[in-house]
């Protein structure tokens, strides 16, 4: 049996990254959208980005991912330091920032996260709408983020 930490977005949230919802009013605003947040408050999360965006999803997410890729502190690096000196082999979380992913020395860029993307031996292409089945590794890392 092995261990697995469960983190939200905590961490990005802690050190005033932005919220789903505010990502939300970004995309409306870049997009000039004629809908409004509390519009599509009823969608999905994703169907949210594709309704506010035009369905213009790819650049969309190209658009607030550009301040979703970095720490934005010495404490919050500390403190994800902190996460990975634990003795935990795999983390799963739902946060969309990468602050793990940088920390453990990758540059922020989705390119640099394709090149250690893996897959759960015997899941790849069984389930891409999630990434259930989806993990990075970082290369300096036994780490299973």
């Amino acid at each position: 049996m092995q261990d697995v930490l469960f983190l939200g977005n905590g961490i990005n949230r802690a050190f005033n990254g932005d919220s789903w919802n505010n990502l939300v009013e970004k995309i409306s605003k870049e997009y000039e959208s004629s809908l409004t947040a509390d519009d599509v408050e009823h969608l999905p999360f994703p169907m949210k980005v594709v309704a506010l965006s035009g369905d213009r999803v790819d650049k969309a997410m190209q658009f607030i991912s550009k301040d979703m890729n970095f720490v934005n502190s010495d404490r919050q690096s500390e403190l994800i330091r902190r996460i990975f000196d634990l003795p935990i082999e795999n983390i799963i979380t739902a946060n969309y920032t990468f602050e793990l992913e940088q920390i453990s020395g990758i540059k922020p860029s989705l390119y640099s996260y394709r090149k250690i993307r893996k897959f759960t031996k015997g899941c790849k292409g069984k389930e891409d709408k999630f990434g259930l089945f989806r993990y990075y590794q970082p290369e300096n890392s036994d780490k299973k983020i």
